[in-house]
């Protein structure tokens, strides 16, 4: 009898806690290289807040590298426009600071949103030791 109440103590303890930790907020990162990627992964983050199964997260951030992606970042870009418009306060875009150099970019010529890094990559690497869940894209 002992046995079956210790069993059933440790079932109910084990579904709670797993309710639990599904509830528990997330922090991702998204590497984007491309600019449809950009729109991918603002679209994911809008499905984790308001899909049929909600994802809670704390903040997310989304590392723009390559040319292509950060084409995108630009303030005359319509993308930037368009992306800053429906980015959620807790998501930071941040640019590749070696992507930029080698397009000749700065600070000025990117939306006023945008956070630049040294290296987007060590940017993720950084991200990932800090506990993000991360997608490259």
């Amino acid at each position: 009898m002992k046995t079956k109440a210790l069993f059933l103590l440790a079932l109910v303890f084990l579904t709670f806690s797993s309710q639990s930790m599904a509830k528990q907020s997330q922090k991702v990162a998204f590497l984007v290289r491309q600019t449809n990627h950009l729109k991918a992964a603002i679209l994911t983050l809008e499905q984790m807040r308001k899909g049929k199964f909600p994802i809670n997260y704390d903040s997310a951030v989304i590392v723009v590298c390559g040319g292509k992606g950060v084409n995108a970042l630009k303030k005359e870009s319509s993308m930037s426009r368009e992306l800053f418009k429906s980015t959620p306060k807790n998501v930071e875009v941040k640019a590749c600071g070696i992507t930029l150099k080698k397009m000749n970019l700065k600070k000025e010529h990117l939306h006023s949103n945008v956070v630049i890094v040294e290296n987007g990559l060590y940017e993720m690497i950084r991200l990932k030791t800090e506990g993000f869940i991360s997608v490259d894209l």
